[in-house]
């Protein structure tokens, strides 16, 4: 990487050199000068660029020293926005956990800060995703001095940011997500935090500046859970028989959000689901299973948005029906080859809790979302969930296979008849190297074996990715340095004639 930056520069350094001789080579020189430091200015935007994904690999005079990550088991110094000293003990956990052909991980979150006089109770502790700065997880610090929670990430999100505000003071931390279970933070504030008095107008701690519900005390932070892409989920319903894995018998896009409370607890979800394929010749209910008791509202809408019905009910939030009979909600299958994807009907639901539930009581998002087959009597659940007395995990086949799988984006499903594994080749070394391995793998499909459902766009999509990856940046870096050499040589040219 440096070589290339360095490259850029003895490119620029050493064009027409030439003795100086009067007014026109003085401004030959001047324009040398002015080429000279858009070549320094790309090659610093380079470096920047491209080690963007490894921060250690950045020079030190583009990171500040605060940010320095430090690993497991230590503790390192660094300052609070004002100057404040501040240790942090890092205790993180990282490893493999269990395989349950998931798409996205949850890590819990475990933060603790005191002072010289103890805990430090009242500090705003959010968590949130670096590149696309959406918030994860805010919770504030109770009388020990503790925040805890759980956050859910996707591939896509490689580092998160800890920030710990008290009063006026800000302390930042960034943190690997690979392989990552928990984030266990100690800090320590050198001297006496000072909490300080901010807005908060509905006074549950949380300050207006942060709260998404500044009115409303019964919950203050909004999460888009995996994300704001969402999900596709997608089910084989021949259980307990395995599949033909080509998963398109019911496909639902589904975006959830979460409210959570000011100690980070979840007060209400909602849901909107899609049926967006079905190929089966059999007819599907779509369910949900979540703990606790609750008021659950649902709202049914044709594809074109037009409301069909709305229901109510308070009581168990066990076998909730989300979607009614699948050969009522969707008017073709979207899984052959000669079809153009007709979207089905949706719900809308939002459901508030009895009592407030810590994240990890939920599991990962879309939680307990299940089909149950009508013409056979069985649900389709996902795998990891429920389990035979001899420990054997219920919706796993003898092949280790699954009938229920989640993509954390908008995904084309395979065709009638496609094996999952022939349109995703990066599919079958993922589950192999339980999940170790290609984990974007419902990124690269093989053209002509997946049904065409795309709502971002192609396009859209290879711009989004070539920004990320910094591909699309040295494309245009390389365009602007052709173009100035193009223009220098011009110049030389004009002058010698």
């Amino acid at each position: 990487m440096l070589g290339k930056a360095f490259l850029i520069v003895h490119l620029f350094q050493g064009m027409g050199r030439r003795p100086v001789r009067g007014p026109e080579d003085i401004k030959r020189m001047k324009t040398k000068r002015q080429v000279w430091v858009i070549a320094l200015l790309a090659a610093t935007a380079l470096l920047a660029t491209d080690c963007k994904k490894d921060k250690d690999a950045l020079p030190f005079f583009l990171l500040g020293g605060d940010e320095a990550a430090s690993g497991t088991g230590t503790t390192s110094e660094g300052e609070t926005s004002s100057g404040t000293t501040v240790s942090t003990t890092n205790t993180d956990v990282t490893g493999e956990g269990d395989f349950e052909f998931q798409t996205t991980e949850t890590i819990d979150i475990n933060i603790n800060v005191t002072d010289d006089n103890g805990p430090v109770a009242g500090a705003n502790v959010s968590v949130s995703d670096t590149d696309s700065e959406e918030t994860l997880y805010q919770g504030v610090t109770d009388e020990n001095g503790n925040a805890s929670g759980t956050i859910e990430v996707t591939p896509e999100t490689e580092n998160v940011g800890v920030t710990i505000q008290v009063g006026d003071e800000t302390i930042e931390q960034e943190v690997n997500t690979d392989n990552l279970q928990e984030i266990n933070r100690s800090v320590v504030i050198d001297g006496t935090a000072n909490t300080g008095t901010v807005a908060d107008s509905d006074g549950d701690g949380v300050s207006d500046e942060n709260d998404h519900y500044p009115q409303d005390a019964s919950r203050s932070t909004l999460v888009l859970v995996p994300s704001a892409d969402g999900q596709v989920v997608a089910y084989e319903d021949l259980y307990p028989s395995p599949g033909d894995a080509d998963f398109n018998d019911y496909v639902v896009k589904v975006n959830n959000e979460l409210d959570l409370d000011s100690s980070g607890k979840v007060v209400r979800i909602r849901g909107r689901y899609q049926h967006i394929a079905r190929g089966a010749g059999y007819s599907h209910t779509l369910h949900l299973t979540l703990p606790g008791n609750g008021t659950v509202s649902r709202s049914i809408y044709s594809s074109s948005g037009s409301l069909e019905s709305e229901t109510s009910n308070q009581g168990s939030l066990t076998a909730i029906e989300i979607m009614p009979r699948s050969n009522t909600t969707i008017s073709q299958s979207n899984t052959g080859t000669s079809q153009a994807f007709a979207a089905g009907k949706y719900a809308e639901v939002e459901i508030i809790l009895d009592s407030p539930l810590a994240r990890n009581e939920l599991g990962r998002a879309p939680f307990d979302l299940y089909v149950k087959v009508i013409n056979t009597g069985k649900e389709v659940h996902f795998p990891g969930m429920y389990f035979e007395t001899d420990g054997s995990d219920r919706y796993m086949d003898s092949n280790g296979f699954p009938w229920a799988l989640s993509v954390p984006k908008s995904w084309s499903w395979p065709y009638e008849s496609a094996n999952i594994s022939d349109a995703y080749p990066d599919f079958e070394s993922w589950y192999l190297s339980m999940g170790q391995e290609n984990r974007d793998w419902y990124e690269r499909s093989v053209e002509g074996e997946v049904f065409p459902y795309v709502n971002d766009g192609a396009l859209a999509a290879y711009i989004r990715a070539g920004f990320k990856n910094g591909s699309i940046l040295w494309a245009l870096l390389a365009i602007g340095i052709a173009g100035l050499f193009a223009m220098f040589v011009y110049r030389e040219k004009a002058h010698d004639s």
